[in-house]
This record gives structure tokens, C-alpha cells and sequence, in this order.
């Protein structure tokens, strides 16, 4: 069953995972890596943010740390 969420919801990608990308679900637009612990905690991107209560997402350019 499907339960609307009262947060936003941020859509991010840390670039340097692998040979490609890796990408997370965070209620925090700070970016948080859980790929690659806190020697680059802040490594990544926010690529969308998903807003409660209007049903869409918003593209989001910036924040985070770009390699």
C-alpha cells in the first residue's frame, strides 16, 4: 500500500562509484556518500528533489562535491 511521505525526498548520485555511478535516496539535500564512507563523505550530487504533497520531482543543479 502506498503512503505519502511529509519531506522531500532527494534523488543523489556520487559519480566516482566504480566504473560509473551509484546512486541514494536521502530525506537531506546535504549529500551524505554511503559508497565511500568519510574519506568522501561529500563526494556526489543532487540530481532531483522529490516534493511531498505536489506529487512531482524538481530537477536540482548543484550541491555536493564534482569530480
Amino acid at each position: 500500500m502506498y503512503h505519502p511521505v511529509d519531506y522531500d525526498i532527494y534523488h543523489q548520485q556520487c559519480p566516482m562509484f566504480g566504473d560509473g555511478t551509484a546512486d541514494w535516496l536521502s530525506r537531506d539535500e546535504e549529500i551524505r556518500n554511503p559508497y565511500h564512507g568519510e574519506r568522501m563523505m561529500d563526494c556526489g550530487n543532487v540530481m532531483d528533489r522529490m516534493s511531498h504533497g505536489h506529487g512531482n520531482c524538481n530537477h536540482h543543479d548543484g550541491g555536493g562535491h564534482h569530480h
